[in-house]
């Protein structure tokens, strides 16, 4: 006799089969989801085939399943600076997660006095750029959150100081040399250049604290404690230039010289000519050794201030040579563009206003956050170029050259 079935039994059997399968294919999925690796195998594949931005993403998901994660946001961050954003916004979007990436270090390896002074830098940059004082608000804040978090131990831990030093020279408008601020600032650089005695930077940031200080006081009329930071500030220029602390230095070199051309504008007579042109001489020797982009317009700013007959031409010159190495920092060929401009060289001026306009986005960075504006700048600067040129225009070209003018307004408006 045949075995009676038992149906019962058969149907919570395989809803039970069936329910460990489910489980079993959730959890899969599931590990699937949430595992990084896939992630990044995934952006691994998008950067071989060039495609950055979606890497980017790729590699912020695995950021998201494993936030501790170093190696992740290395590989997100070097997919950042490889994107060349389309539109403004897009570079303003990658630029902030750029940040924070930088900012994400700091939180899971607060204890690294690397991975701050990574963050500090670009924000000194970001400030020394833009000049606000929100931006170096924030540096004074992280340089404060590095000294807190770093152990005391560590010998780099001293950069905090450094950073919140110029940050609040920066910040600070001084009533008096007895100002709470003023002695806060002074030993924060002093300190830091007696444990770095060999950091350009440091040096750099101590004379010029000590330089806006003295010009601060002096505009008070408080001209004999004025005299005594001026006196500092000689005393530490001394000090930087000697073989144990920064002698080659090329922010140090900027300093000095910008120190006397400072004073010759206020007063000629003031300052030993040959004293001064050793001293600019040093800097535009020094200063391309320098990988700071800010540095190298400020230089340009000091010779033009000086105005001597070889000022401008070798302000060209150092800006072109800084182009042959760095071609798509167009933010130093629209500074080169208004000097051709102003030496009277309206090809050369023309090119290289052209050369900015058609240029394709740059990868993110700091400069890339003001590429519109600069094609902007440009386009302007052409229209200025064309409006020269019919005023030296035979008649017979003026008619062509005023439609010159009108095709270049039509593309600055564009």
């Amino acid at each position: 006799m045949a075995a009676r079935v038992n149906t019962r039994f058969v149907l919570i059997l395989s809803f039970s089969i069936f329910s460990i399968v489910g489980l079993v294919g959730g959890l899969w999925v599931l590990k699937i989801r949430g595992d990084a690796t896939r992630n990044i195998r995934a952006g691994d594949q998008l950067m071989a085939q060039g495609d950055y931005s979606l890497a980017v993403q790729m590699y912020g998901r695995a950021v998201n399943k494993e936030p501790g994660s170093l190696d992740h946001l290395r590989k997100m961050e070097k997919a950042i600076l490889r994107v060349r954003p389309s539109t403004q916004g897009d570079v303003e979007e990658l630029y902030a997660r750029r940040v924070g990436v930088l900012r994400h270090r700091v939180r899971y390896r607060g204890q690294d006095a690397e991975v701050h002074l990574s963050l500090l830098r670009e924000l000194h940059r970001a400030a020394r750029f833009v000049n606000r004082a929100v931006l170096w608000q924030e540096l004074a804040n992280v340089a404060e959150e590095m000294w807190e978090q770093v152990p005391a131990s560590d010998p780099k831990r001293i950069h905090a100081r450094l950073y919140r030093g110029m940050a609040n020279s920066h910040m600070m408008t001084p009533r008096s040399e007895t100002d709470t601020g003023i002695r806060e600032l002074s030993s924060d650089l002093e300190s830091f250049v007696d444990s770095v005695p060999r950091d350009d930077l440091g040096w750099a940031a101590l004379a010029w604290s000590q330089l806006s200080i003295a010009l601060h006081l002096e505009l008070d009329g408080q001209t004999s404690q004025a005299l005594t930071w001026f006196s500092r500030l000689e005393e530490t220029l001394d000090r930087a230039e000697a073989p144990d602390a920064a002698p080659d230095g090329p922010e140090i070199a900027r300093i000095t010289a910008g120190y006397f051309a400072t004073r010759y504008l206020a007063d000629p007579e003031s300052v030993d000519p040959d004293e001064m042109r050793a001293a600019i001489d040093r800097m535009v020797q020094l200063v391309p050794r320098s990988t700071e982009p800010q540095l190298l317009p400020q230089v340009v700013e000091i010779l033009r201030q000086v105005n001597d007959a070889q000022g401008a031409s070798r302000a060209i010159q150092l800006l072109e040579q800084f182009l042959e190495e760095n071609p798509e920092s167009h933010y130093h060929r629209m500074l080169l563009a208004e000097l051709y401009f102003r030496n009277d060289d309206l090809e050369a001026a023309h090119g290289a206003s052209e050369e900015i306009v058609a240029a394709r986005p740059v990868p993110v960075s700091l400069l890339s956050r003001i590429q519109h504006r600069l094609r902007i700048r440009a386009a302007s600067l052409i229209v200025d170029i064309q409006y020269q040129r019919w005023e030296r225009a035979e008649d017979a070209e003026k008619k062509a050259q005023r439609r010159a003018i009108e095709d270049a307004r039509t593309a600055w408006r564009h």
